[in-house]
């Protein structure tokens, strides 16, 4: 009886440890399952990254090539300008002429040099990281945003304006404040944000 007992409780022990590995087979091929959709929606966000980097350095190459358009336009307007003002006294009617001429090149000129000068916040470069389970909905977002002032001019009360979007539209509208920005200068702002589980994806935007 003392063995019958003994084999009762050896077997009993055996069973238990056995229901306890299974539960943590079953947690730990949850815990996969979980693992392999964050991976999955972290290589999507990579793959939208990436694209939005090369639009933005598309847009970047685009701007750089139109303040360099701008800046021969505006030197041979001076040019111009200073060969008008060199010119020898003509007659009267000839010089009220050449003055009128001479005044409208210096009003584009002025006007050309004011539109360089004028401060232009681009939005260069941005992406973001995540921790948590996205489909669960308890991730949270990391945005880092490159902000890039094409100008000479300081740009006051810049702000970025960071839209969420999930399947069917836009989710949550955010406005950050990235206080002035001055000529010729970059700036970077980093903003968390807790997401749902149907954010798909983002849209960064300026404003001043």
């Amino acid at each position: 009886m003392a063995l019958l007992f003994l084999s009762i409780l050896g077997l009993a022990y055996y069973y238990n440890k056995a229901e306890e590995l299974r539960a943590k087979i079953s947690e730990y091929e949850k815990s996969l399952k979980e693992l392999k959709r964050d991976i999955s929606e972290k290589e999507i966000l990579l793959s939208d990254a990436t694209e939005n980097l090369a639009a933005l350095r598309e847009e970047l190459s685009e701007a750089e090539e139109e303040i360099a358009r701008l800046r021969e336009e505006l030197k041979a307007k001076q040019d111009e300008l200073s060969s008008c003002l060199s010119k020898e006294a003509q007659p009267v009617e000839i010089k009220v002429e050449n003055e009128s001429i001479c005044e409208r090149e210096l009003a584009s000129c002025r006007n050309e040099l004011s539109s360089l000068r004028r401060a232009r916040v681009y939005v260069v470069h941005w992406w973001y990281d995540s921790s948590g389970c996205v489909p669960c909905g308890t991730a949270n977002v990391k945005f880092h945003i490159v902000l890039f002032n094409a100008g000479y001019e300081t740009a006051e009360n810049v702000r970025v304006i960071l839209t969420l979007y999930g399947e069917s539209g836009p989710i949550n509208i955010i406005r950050i404040d990235a206080g002035s920005l001055s000529g010729r200068t970059a700036k970077v702002l980093e903003q968390s944000v807790a997401i749902s589980a149907n954010f798909r994806r983002a849209e960064v935007s300026c404003e001043w």
